[in-house]
């Protein structure tokens, strides 16, 4: 399955949007390694403020991301972020996915240890 997913800085007040089969392991990344997106690099630490399922087609889950990326809409990606917004159009065949912030019932699922819990807090990811 891929994900398109939205990063959010506080630090920089800047959005970032990406497609991804492992959007936790991304965001990991996007926070942590060096050699890696110099744009994402410059404004750490990034959060994951919205998430979505795409397909399990990799081409459609460019096509929608590029979409997203081309509108240049701060206000576009600030409703896609507001889960009362009714997605329309080609946006309208994602599926948000809800509450995908850390909690007890996930880490059970993931077999995490209260070490992993801990670090994964700290750098907002979650897992399914």
């Amino acid at each position: 399955m891929y994900y398109i997913y939205i990063l959010f800085s506080e630090s920089a007040d800047k959005y970032y949007v990406g497609y991804s089969q492992f959007p936790n392991e991304r965001l990991l990344k996007h926070n942590q390694q060096e050699n890696f997106n110099t744009f994402t690099r410059k404004f750490r630490p990034w959060k994951m403020v919205a998430l979505f399922e795409v397909s399990d087609d990799k081409t459609l889950a460019i096509k929608i991301e590029q979409y997203i990326k081309n509108q240049k809409s701060r206000k576009l990606l600030e409703k896609l972020c507001d889960e009362s917004h009714q997605l329309s159009g080609i946006l309208a065949q994602l599926i948000r996915v809800r509450n995908f912030g850390i909690n007890q019932r996930v880490f059970r699922s993931c077999g995490t240890s209260r070490r992993s819990k801990k670090i994964y807090r700290n750098v907002g990811l979650f897992c399914f």
